[in-house]
């Protein structure tokens, strides 16, 4: 599978609307051979943290109820002999 960067979002409410309806979209091209993937980001440290919390065991990408922003990805089958 392809990864695509699609877009890097505030985590809010108004984004939380966008994702529901980004996972709609999901739905409808995973018959067209697309999936869209949402991850989690943003600070980790206490310091930097509002909350105070320490997330520095999230390696990759954060819980979405612990983010401060959500990036999305597009994932496309391809034609590539790798996969």
């Amino acid at each position: 599978m392809n990864y695509n960067y699609l877009a890097k979002l505030a985590y809010d409410d108004r984004t939380k609307e966008q994702i529901k309806e980004a996972r709609s979209w999901g739905k409808a091209l995973g018959d067209y051979g697309f999936t869209v993937t949402l991850r989690g980001s943003g600070a980790r440290t206490p310091k930097t943290r509002k909350d105070g919390l320490n997330l520095r065991h999230y390696t990759q990408s954060l819980p979405l109820p612990l983010a401060e922003s959500v990036r999305i990805y597009v994932k496309t089958k391809g034609n590539n002999n790798n996969e």
